[in-house]
């Protein structure tokens, strides 16, 4: 046979669809074939495998095609498919003296010759050349690039080879973003420095902005920077301020302050007492929009985060003060340039509930016999609500509302009730009892419905005011009482006789 073509490359664009493609060459073996599958945007090449992802057909010293297997997709829009010859450096022929000369054999053995001059030739041809006039092949020659580069790269004075380039790149020559980086340097210490590295190719120059940045070092970068995998970072991250996301404990001082500089703060009360307040946080040392985390830091030291005393900046959720009473609670606020309150820090969440102060129900109680019914009250009550309803006496007198701490019901205390009737007296003081209400009634078992509302206005003082009617006339009432301590309980009690219908239901708010 004789060969027909002196190329042993063909190229092909793949359109998702077309699974064969010529052999445009002879050859003799499929595995004198190398299939090369190029992804064009990329220019990533993945080397198929014959009897996996093709098959060849034809050959022999002839032409043939190739064709994808049914397990492999076809070459998609974007892909090209690359077809090379590469015949083998073996000789596996022996001829034998004194024997006959047979021509086939002694011809198939030079096409495979020529077949690997060819394939050679064309890898010569796609590759940079030595200049024809350099007379030394040596470490720092200059080479050209077919399609006028000119004295435009070099190779470095290393085993690796690096090219640089040291002159401008004409207007014929089509380069990459990458390429374009390199005109005009003067030589391999210019490139180095264009990427911010020093003539050892390690670290020091650096640049700031715009330029290529340290990989070991300080940097500024000027816009945002993305990273699409977790960020190690080793030592302090530095966020428009001192502020570095670690831990550190500080003491409130006499003024009641602390000022951090890290994000995690556990707090020690001033001179080691088992109670503190903590009304103000220094702002200086972080940016706004920071938050920080704060909580106890020795057991039996108790601090108090109080919201809006005085100068402080610290604003708490429910206008509350917050108590780190357990080392494992926790609160985070957020450093802010306003708000409801103006700039400080804002609460912004905790790890524990918060009260709300709100109205319950604390007891029904009946009023339909004895003397007296009351009922116990927890948790501190700011105000106490009854509501009689349908509440008699079997005798003429009054109805008395009486108040407790843990020692005794008060006894001191004054009250009025005004009575709006045709009445020739309508004002009726009282005292003795803390707080009375008159149901004033002209007959036995008038029936008393109404409202009566207690506050406690400042330490212990307690003050009274309600509106009672019976069907006949309306009645209102005022009062005061002193007690020792929180309030714990309440009693309604008649001045004379029993009671003999009806209800009193207690609310308190707390």
């Amino acid at each position: 046979m004789t060969l027909g073509t002196t190329h042993s490359v063909v190229s092909y664009e793949g359109d998702g669809a077309t699974i064969k493609f010529d052999v445009t060459f002879e050859f003799h073996a499929a595995t004198d074939l190398e299939v090369i599958l190029v992804t064009v945007a990329s220019g990533v090449e993945r080397v198929q495998t014959q009897g996996f992802h093709y098959q060849v057909e034809g050959g022999d010293g002839g032409l043939g095609q190739i064709r994808f297997t049914d397990s492999t997709q076809p070459p998609a829009s974007g892909e090209r498919v690359v077809i090379r010859r590469i015949s083998s450096d073996l000789q596996p022929d022996d001829l034998r003296d004194g024997g006959a000369l047979a021509a086939e054999p002694l011809e198939r053995r030079l096409d495979i010759i020529t077949a690997r001059l060819q394939e050679l030739e064309t890898d010569v041809a796609r590759s940079l050349k030595v200049a024809k006039g350099s007379m030394a092949p040596e470490s720092g020659l200059t080479l050209n690039l077919t399609g006028g580069m000119g004295a435009g790269l070099r190779v470095a004075d290393d085993e690796l080879g690096i090219i640089t380039a040291t002159a401008t790149v004409p207007d014929n020559v089509a380069t990459s973003p990458f390429g374009e980086t390199w005109v005009g340097l003067a030589d391999e210490v210019a490139g180095r420095s264009n990427l911010g590295l020093t003539s050892a190719a390690t670290t020091a120059l650096g640049a700031s902005g715009a330029t290529i940045p340290l990989l070991n070092g300080a940097n500024t970068y000027s816009g945002a920077s993305t990273f699409s995998e977790d960020a190690t970072f080793n030592s302090n991250l530095i966020v428009g301020a001192p502020f570095v996301l670690q831990s550190e404990i500080l003491t409130i001082d006499a003024g009641g302050q602390i000022a951090p500089t890290k994000s995690d703060i556990c707090v020690n009360n001033n001179s080691g007492a088992p109670t503190d307040d903590l009304d103000t946080i220094a702002v200086s040392n972080h940016p706004v929009g920071a938050i920080i985390e704060l909580r106890a830091a020795t057991a039996g030291q108790v601090p108090t985060l109080r919201h809006a005393q005085g100068g402080g900046n610290i604003y708490l959720t429910g206008n509350a003060n917050a108590v780190l009473d357990d080392r494992d609670k926790t609160l985070w606020l957020q450093r802010r340039d306003a708000g409801e309150h103006g700039a400080g820090w804002y609460e912004v969440g905790r790890s524990f509930s918060v009260t709300y102060k709100q109205w319950r129900r604390v007891a029904v109680l009946p009023t339909t016999s004895g003397t007296f019914v009351q009922t116990g009250i927890a948790g501190a009550p700011d105000m106490i609500r009854l509501a009689f309803l349908g509440v008699s006496v079997n005798a003429l007198g009054d109805i008395q509302v009486l108040i407790g701490d843990v020692g005794a019901f008060a006894v001191t205390g004054k009250c009025q009730v005004v009575r709006f009737a045709s009445e020739t007296s309508n004002e009726t003081p009282f005292s003795g009892a803390a707080l009375n209400v008159s149901n004033g009634r002209e007959t036995i078992g008038a029936i008393a419905d109404g409202i009566v509302e207690l506050v406690n206005g400042a330490g212990h003082f307690w003050q009274a005011s309600g509106n009672i009617g019976d069907g006949e006339r309306f009645y209102v009432m005022a009062g005061t009482a002193q007690l020792n301590g929180p309030l714990t309980s309440v009693r309604i009690a008649t001045t004379s006789g029993n009671f003999d219908n009806g209800s009193v239901t207690v609310w308190a708010y707390s």
